[in-house]
């Protein structure tokens, strides 16, 4: 004679927004409490997870396309192998639709989508992801320039000449930069964001160039004796 055993079929079921099945619906397709006989002590565990889909979509600029894509979508493809996720790119109207399993490698790439179409080449985007602590920070100029010469004036003190001021930005602060358009768009850690940007809202306020890298090797200083004191 058999004695009765409680069977549970457990299931987690993921609802997104974008999901029309509830919990509600679930709950009347699989009981979550079944009696089933069963020699003892067998107790039967029934796990199943829907896979949930995380997507986003970010226009960017026509010239930007080639960029994201690449030569035969060398770039696209290498870009979805390396977050796990599915680019869809409408070339007509600029829109670049994001979908993934993992929301944080969706949001990641969406960044890093973000930070090509600022100027960004594809290499320096994917620094985004070499710590979780990463971000982009976008600086818009337009707020400052009444006209297109006064824009590329401005753009030209950030950059300097042969792009050196540009260059001892990044070397000093850490991050990197990039100046298009009516924006300069910062790549790096919270801190060396931090100061790149003070850096550039420095020059954008008109103080010589020799005063604005007086203050990242200040804060390149500061930075250096704070990891000592955190090591010794």
């Amino acid at each position: 004679m058999y004695r009765i055993n409680i069977c549970i079929a457990v299931h987690i079921w993921n609802i997104t927004k974008t999901s029309p099945f509830t919990f509600d619906m679930a709950r009347r397709i699989i009981p979550p409490l079944t009696i089933i006989p069963f020699p003892p002590p067998c107790i039967l565990y029934n796990t199943g997870r829907i896979p949930t889909m995380t997507t986003t979509e970010i226009k960017i600029t026509a010239n930007r396309i080639p960029v994201l894509i690449g030569k035969g979508g060398k770039t696209k493809y290498s870009i979805e192998k390396k977050t796990g996720t599915k680019l869809t790119i409408d070339s007509d109207d600029g829109l670049v639709g994001i979908e993934g399993e993992d929301a944080i490698a969706v949001l990641r790439t969406t960044e890093m989508v973000r930070a090509i179409n600022r100027g960004f080449s594809p290499e320096r985007a994917a620094t985004i992801f070499e710590d979780e602590d990463m971000m982009l920070d976008i600086l818009d100029l337009s707020n400052v320039c009444n006209t297109p010469k006064q824009m590329e004036r401005l753009r030209g003190r950030i950059i300097g000449k042969e792009g050196r001021a540009r260059e001892q930005i990044e070397d000093m602060s850490g991050a990197i930069l990039s100046v298009q358009g009516k924006t300069v768009a910062v790549i790096g850690m919270i801190d060396q964001v931090k100061n790149a940007r003070t850096a550039v809202e420095m020059l954008v306020e008109g103080l010589p160039h020799a005063t604005v890298f007086s203050f990242l090797d200040r804060k390149k200083k500061e930075a250096k004796f704070d990891m000592l004191d955190y090591y010794y």
